[in-house]
């Protein structure tokens, strides 16, 4: 029997779903627009508190076009629910003159001008069929979508009334999943997200739906950045944040002025936010920033309420039919006799402040066979360990100090002792609270000064024990809070807990030196000489600029290259991995798109050692901003790869499908879909393919197997409930070798069998290397919002 898998993807017929309230803007709504935008003094009018606003007094989401004036045939607002005409005039007056605040009241008399024409309906079929409404469809789109799954329960352990919310997401508000015991208590709420997709050059859009868990605060002692709130019309999502109002004194607040404007215009008041304990039968449940650790409510739903909403779709959707994949075949490598030769031993600096990181390195290196998935069947590297101790090592690594003063010590102590020993890597101490996203964080200061040494680096926390009652995460950035108490925990788990922060810490620096156990395998119908080059970018939003990463590895050899840029106009070489990794992270200039497109143009000249041979190109979905011919949709330009060679776009994200069920096994009901790996090719486009692999905690956990949330013990509550990984294939350009599943199963090898990492990944190896060669970048590292 041929395995078919069934997506998340659905093909339906929009004339099925309600359509929703548009309002357009008339020419003196336009001149009014146009003189509010002039007296605000930017492009974009803060729309936010608008929609948040009408939002609240809809009931359900509702868009404002803060682009009016350079698409004025699009509508002014959209509603899923109609607003009462009055209303919706006095909302915008209210906000209009909260713009124009500190504008003398005589030049304000335009605002009256914004009154928006009487309200039409939209259809999906209108804006779906039209490519200059296409920003519009997918808006408005996946809220009818939303509004039609909500006018009958879902089917799961319990049936589950779904409310649309002001931000689209459906939420099963009365089934809320609790935890209590003691004094320990958790919350969390269900909620499905509907969207719309595309699949590489098919040209109708595709419906999507996710499942996703919220975790509501217990108490307001948490962090959160947002709540829902429940009202007479529906349920609204509101931004707020803390602010200090006083020594240990804090406040929290709503973040937009959305809640004086509605009070303003005597719609009532929003409720208080802070105080003690979240009751359920209020108001307000308040979001978690960041999936609690050590919750009694575990992360994620599982798979078998996404498969029960893939069903609930097709009773609300009549027309929808969810698109199904065929299985390609196994994932196994030819066996090939290569000879190779045992890597030269690899010297790693440990540059500490306290003697215990030392004794961690050395310990995991001793025991890296048995405490490490990677080396218990492939070679561990002969590694000489030294030990540096600078002075003022403590108080530069642990505290927080000034940049230059970290290059002074960098200068003065480190460098002679990295010169004398020439290492291949160090690994540097350092703790959470300097981790910062500012210049003056230690790890990225040295990351970029060792680089231009040519010695790559990798970094480990230094967790001093605590005392009872102590307030050990003071000053540390948000985003290393949680994973500090996730190291204390996992060791304070057990006695014989595994050091992971240290063998991790090991590997990694091995792994930057370029040494790897095992040559690149190969797949049945892939040449031996075949070169695969890898192309990562990463777009850094921030300031619209690109950090470029070109890998080189050949087939059945152990070695590999990056690309570096040319200095002074000069072509641009071929270096190994640690010489290439060190030239990118010593380099602090980000390229722009141009600049960005030459580089790959360069490396792409002559992609192979020999010429002519055998070539796979791989590129990330990060790249469709320069080359738009990759684009699902409409667009032109490829990158310029060799006529011979195949270019494959590889995907891991919110785009991309997910599995929900055995359709070949199951055709009619919900089903757990198992720890299923291969590769699948979608059913409607068979340039696309699909690997699917599941983690560890995925294939350990038997809680979520053929349950959900509802019906498990309080004590399995607190297990992990991921989904299957899902990496999407794109066939961009097909080579003169080998077919389309070829291509795919060893794309997929390379995923399952990556050396020196532990389990699978969600790009195939070479192309991992270049990511993380590009996450570790030190300017760029900096620029991430939230990443650490």
């Amino acid at each position: 029997m041929t395995i078919s898998l069934r997506t998340n993807l659905f093909r339906f017929d929009p004339d099925e779903l309600p359509p929703v309230t548009q309002y357009h803007a008339s020419s003196e709504f336009l001149n009014a627009w146009a003189l509010l935008t002039d007296h605000f003094g930017k492009p974009y009018l803060p729309t936010e508190s608008l929609e948040e606003i009408l939002s609240y007094l809809s009931g359900g989401p509702v868009w404002v076009n803060a682009q009016l004036l350079k698409s004025k045939d699009a509508p002014a607002i959209v509603s899923l629910k109609a607003l009462d005409s009055s209303k919706l005039n006095r909302a915008i007056n209210v906000w209009a003159q909260h713009i124009l605040r500190n504008t003398p009241p005589g030049q304000q008399d335009f605002v009256h001008a914004l009154i928006p024409d009487l309200a039409m309906p939209l259809h999906a079929s209108d804006v779906m069929r039209d490519p200059r409404q296409s920003t519009l469809a997918y808006k408005v789109v996946p809220w009818m979508l939303a509004h039609q799954l909500s006018t009958k329960p879902m089917d799961s352990s319990v049936l589950l009334n779904l409310t649309v919310c002001s931000d689209g997401s459906l939420v099963a508000w009365d089934s809320p999943l609790l935890y209590a015991r003691g004094d320990r208590k958790a919350v969390a709420m269900h909620s499905m997200s509907t969207n719309l997709l595309l699949l590489h050059k098919v040209p109708s859009q595709y419906a999507s739906v996710t499942v996703h868990l919220s975790h509501i605060l217990p108490e307001w002692r948490h962090t959160t950045h947002s709540t829902w709130l429940k009202t007479d019309y529906g349920i609204s999502k509101f931004q707020i944040h803390t602010i200090r109002i006083g020594e240990g004194q804090y406040q929290t607040v709503y973040s937009s002025p959305a809640a004086e404007l509605i009070q303003h215009m005597g719609e009532g008041s929003l409720p208080a936010l802070g105080g003690n304990e979240v009751s359920l039968s209020g108001p307000l449940r308040p979001i978690h920033t960041h999936t609690p650790i050590g919750s009694p409510i575990g992360s994620g739903v599982g798979t078998v309420i996404l498969d029960q909403a893939s069903f609930h779709v097709q009773k609300t959707v009549a027309s929808a039919k969810p698109m199904l994949t065929r299985y390609v075949g196994r994932l196994i490598a030819l066996r090939d006799n290569v000879s190779y030769a045992p890597a030269r031993p690899i010297r790693l600096a440990v540059v500490t402040a306290h003697t215990d990181i030392m004794m961690r390195i050395n310990t995991a290196y001793t025991h890296l066979e048995s405490v490490s998935h990677v080396f218990r069947d492939k070679p561990k590297p002969q590694v000489l360990l030294q030990q540096i101790q600078c002075k003022d090592a403590q108080r530069i690594l642990t505290t927080k100090t000034s940049s230059a003063d970290i290059q002074n010590w960098f200068i003065d102590e480190l460098l002679p002792r990295l010169t004398a020993w020439m290492p291949d890597a160090a690994i540097i101490e350092t703790t959470p609270e300097v981790a910062t996203k500012d210049d003056n964080d230690p790890k990225h200061v040295l990351r970029a000064l060792c680089a231009k040494h040519r010695v790559t680096t990798q970094f480990i926390f230094h967790l001093p024990p605590q005392a009872e009652g102590a307030a050990s995460s003071k000053g540390i950035a948000a985003g290393l809070k949680s994973r500090l108490r996730k190291a204390k925990a996992n060791a304070e788990e057990s006695d014989k807990a595994e050091d992971y922060p240290g063998i991790n810490s090991l590997i990694d620096a091995i792994r930057g030196t370029g040494y790897v156990p095992i040559p690149l395998e190969r797949t049945a119908g892939i040449p031996a000489d075949t070169t695969v080059v890898s192309i990562y970018v990463d777009y850094l939003s921030k300031l619209s600029v690109y950090l470029p990463v070109i890998t080189r590895a050949v087939v059945n050899t152990s070695e590999m290259q990056v690309y570096v840029d040319g200095a002074g106009g000069q072509p641009g070489q071929w270096r190994s991995y640690s010489e290439g990794l060190c030239a990118i992270h010593a380099n602090p200039k980000l390229l722009d798109g141009e600049a960005t497109k030459l580089l790959i143009r360069q490396a792409l000249l002559a992609p192979t050692p020999v010429a002519d041979s055998p070539l796979i190109v791989y590129i990330n979905a990060g790249a469709k901003r320069l080359y738009p011919g990759m684009n699902d949709g409409a667009g032109h330009g490829l990158p310029p790869v060799p006529k011979n060679a195949w270019l494959i776009r590889t995907r891991s994200d919110h785009q991309t499908a997910q599995m929900t069920g055995v359709h070949s096994l199951s055709p009619l009901a919900p089903m757990f879909i198992g720890n299923r790996i291969g590769v699948h090719q979608a059913e409607h486009q068979e340039l696309v393919y699909y690997f699917t692999s599941y983690s560890k905690t995925f294939h350990k956990v038997r809680s979520h197997r053929k349950h959900t949330r509802y019906d498990v013990t309080q004590s399995q509550l607190k297990d992990s409930w991921l989904q299957l990984g899902v990496t999407e294939f794109v066939m961009i350009q097909e080579g003169d070798f080998a077919n389309k599943d070829q291509l795919a199963l060893q794309a997929g090898y390379w995923c399952k069998n990556a050396p020196l990492w532990d389990g699978f990944l969600r790009l195939p190896s070479p192309l991992h290397a270049a990511r993380q060669i590009a996450e570790d970048h030190p300017v760029a590292e900096k620029l991430r919002k939230g990443r650490y």
